[in-house]
């Protein structure tokens, strides 16, 4: 995806691990290459709603440039997986910039579905109270919703630290060729996921 690329899932439930004993929803964090599985689970799971997390191609193009993600590294998930050939004289982030278009386009043809919804990293937090927790029937009382604003508060990678959104550094990181490549490889799909997202 042209994202940080995530599926959830969320499954009325009484399997997984529980924590009260009391749970009714499991939810089911995917990496972003899963959607390339997106049709098989939607075909086991067809009454499953799911949300599909996106994010600017530069900004992706840069977290990949600076650690590439194990879905980019060829010795370790084939490039068959994404329907492409290997080319070992292509440099690694044109590759990751093909493999990110073939996850986006795979996410945006599954987003068809009533079942899925896109949300674009730059709407976070908020929408998971306006969009994510709506779309799954999840209605939170005021109790609720304040341990999630401040978990929100929170860097995910780094607990110890407050979260700082890296919007603009990761814009003004980006060099003119990486600029270039996320734009002829990438802006397409990313303005199809972002016209599904906002459309809702």
């Amino acid at each position: 995806m042209l994202a940080t690329g995530h599926v959830v899932a969320g499954w009325r439930s009484h399997r997984g691990r529980p924590r009260s004993g009391v749970e009714q929803r499991l939810f089911i964090k995917l990496d972003s290459w899963h959607a390339m599985m997106l049709p098989l689970f939607m075909r086991a799971f067809p009454d499953v709603p799911w949300v599909f997390l996106y994010r600017d191609p530069v900004e992706v193009l840069v977290s990949h440039a600076r650690q590439p993600g194990t879905q980019m590294l060829r010795q370790i998930v084939p490039p068959s997986l994404y329907g492409l050939q290997a080319n070992a004289d292509e440099a690694d982030l044109d590759y990751t910039a093909r493999v990110l278009a073939k996850i986006c386009g795979a996410a945006a043809d599954a987003l068809a579905s009533p079942r899925g919804v896109a949300i674009n990293y730059r709407d976070l937090p908020r929408a998971v109270e306006t969009r994510i927790l709506p779309h799954f029937g999840i209605e939170p009382g005021e109790a609720e919703r304040e341990p999630m604003r401040a978990a929100a508060r929170v860097d995910a990678k780094t607990p110890t630290l407050t979260f700082s959104s890296d919007i603009a550094a990761k814009q003004e990181a980006a060099p003119a060729a990486l600029r270039d490549l996320a734009d002829r490889t990438l802006r397409d799909g990313f303005r199809r996921l972002d016209a599904m997202g906002s459309a809702l």
